[in-house]
């Protein structure tokens, strides 16, 4: 079950939330150093995470589960950039969107299945998407009071089969957060000695999977018949929707 976001925005006001924040912001944007022109959705909690594309993107909005709740996140142009979303029917035509970041949202959906078809329909053809998603094996998903030990854990192997099964083809995986849950100040600030040094051990420990995958199109046959459109979520007054001409994020 979805976290409620009043506790997901607290943790990332502490020491150790804008230690993860900053950890994981490396990771993606070693994966996509660039996603100009693209739209992108954010699904879950991932406004810790979207904020360095923000520039970029020609589109950008975060949509947040009705089970955890949401709250304004603002846009480049001032406004407001949250769309409210059931986890199995999200409200974006087919083939909107090229990018997805799926972040405290997999691990804690009731219908893992239906929400990643909708993540496979709403992406283009080839769109990239990237799930990050605890380590079963790490100690972040065992160290309660930290949004990680929330959900299901996940080995690679397990979420690999489970992209192929939903017609995603895994590109790249990658692990972050060696580091352990503490808040003290003097193993925080080891933190980035953690994370540079653990990938080179090989002991496939850390806290979260970071894992991207394509959406593959050929041979595919659509299990629910006839494509599905929705509209956007219908916007403030004045303010457009993030993913419609015009929108936030455009030039």
């Amino acid at each position: 079950m979805h976290m409620d976001v009043v506790e997901l925005e607290h943790f990332y006001t502490t020491h150790l939330g804008q230690m993860v924040q900053r950890r994981l912001r490396l990771r993606l944007r070693a994966l996509w150093p660039n996603v100009t022109g693209h739209a992108v959705l954010g699904l879950g909690f991932a406004n810790p995470l979207l904020r360095p594309f923000a520039r970029e993107a020609a589109r950008m909005i975060s949509a947040m589960p009705a089970k955890q709740g949401a709250d304004w996140w603002r846009s480049e142009n001032g406004g407001n950039a949250t769309a409210l979303i059931e986890d199995d029917m999200l409200p974006f035509p087919d083939l909107s969107v090229d990018r997805v970041i799926a972040f405290h949202y997999l691990e804690n959906t009731e219908i893992l299945g239906p929400a990643l078809d909708e993540i496979w329909r709403v992406l283009t053809p080839e769109g990239r998407f990237i799930a990050v998603v605890p380590n079963r094996r790490g100690l972040w998903a065992r160290v309660e009071e930290n949004p990680f030990a929330h959900g299901r854990p996940f080995s690679r192997g397990q979420f690999e089969r489970l992209l192929g099964q939903h017609r995603f083809a895994k590109d790249r995986h990658d692990q972050a957060l060696y580091f352990p849950p503490v808040r003290t100040r003097l193993l925080l600030n080891m933190a980035s000695g953690w994370e540079r040094i653990a990938p080179q051990l090989h002991i496939g420990l850390g806290g979260v999977h970071i894992i991207e995958a394509i959406k593959r199109v050929r041979g595919v046959t659509p299990l629910k018949g006839a494509k599905v459109r929705v509209p956007l979520p219908r916007p403030r007054v004045g303010v457009q929707p993030a993913l419609a001409p015009g929108g936030p994020g455009s030039s």
